[in-house]
């Protein structure tokens, strides 16, 4: 089993070797995310291989992730300005 992170968030990309797999499925991968695993597997012949489609997948949604963490971001400086004026308003 190996065990690799993948970007600055809590995430890694888990691997394990089954001997009682079909052909072509030996090696699984599967993303945890601040320690809980993403219900999505990859396969493959090598432990490379199922690590590189996961790592893949995760790549896809890059973009996506870093424009919903700075919605939130966003979001969060928003409702601070709001309380401080709040408060001065007060």
């Amino acid at each position: 089993m190996r065990r690799g992170r993948i970007s600055a968030t809590e995430a890694s990309i888990v691997t394990y070797r089954s001997d009682n797999a079909e052909a072509g499925r030996q090696w699984l991968a599967w993303i945890c995310l601040d320690g809980k695993f993403l219900p999505v597997y990859f396969f493959g012949v090598t432990e490379e291989e199922a690590h590189g489609k996961a790592s893949a997948e995760w790549e896809v949604h890059r973009e996506e992730r870093e424009a919903n963490h700075a919605r939130r971001e966003e979001g969060r400086r928003n409702a601070a300005v709001a309380r401080e004026r709040k408060k001065a308003g007060a």
